[in-house]
């Protein structure tokens, strides 16, 4: 949430970088690769904040300001702002099914959960467990494990790479 405004760069590619402070870790200036949809919603957000606040000089201003009580926008938004905003929006989308056309419990939305979909989501593609790591920004792979699961489609795509290059008892 205390994302500055200008948080966005560019790597030698020239593809978009988000740029953060994992405070929690104690490791500053830390930068995740996002795609160009994901980069040109920050410059929609920065954009808006630009508008909202134009006597504040940019390098003082929150990506997520506080909506109230926040004239300069310096003050980025609350914990219990996002999370009342993102509850609002779960509660307006009606009833989700999950595959098997179950009704899936909405209180399970909540915004640390995105951080597991967006580690199965990597994981379920193929993506190596220290890229993984190296994207969550975990030291430890054993806490890069926890957020997520190995479904049955990944072991039996496993299985079966093996059982490709298995041979019998007279070498076919």
């Amino acid at each position: 949430l205390s994302l500055p405004l200008d948080c966005l760069a560019r790597d030698k590619d020239g593809a978009p970088v988000l740029v953060y402070d994992n405070a929690k870790a104690h490791r500053l200036g830390r930068r995740l690769p996002v795609s160009q949809a994901t980069a040109t919603v920050i410059t929609g957000q920065q954009a808006r904040v630009r508008a909202r606040f134009r006597g504040t000089p940019a390098g003082d201003l929150n990506l997520l300001p506080a909506a109230r009580s926040n004239p300069d926008g310096c003050r980025p938004m609350t914990i219990d702002m996002l999370e009342g905003r993102h509850r609002e929006w779960v509660d307006r989308l009606g009833p989700l099914r999950t595959r098997d056309g179950a009704e899936f419990d909405t209180a399970k939305i909540v915004p640390y959960a995105y951080r597991h979909t967006y580690a199965q989501r990597h994981a379920d593609a193929g993506v190596a467990i220290d890229v993984l790591a190296g994207l969550l920004d975990h030291r430890n792979l054993n806490v890069t494990r926890c957020y997520y699961r190995v479904g049955e489609d990944r072991r039996r795509d496993a299985v079966d790479k093996v059982t490709a290059m298995s041979f019998d008892r007279h070498g076919s």
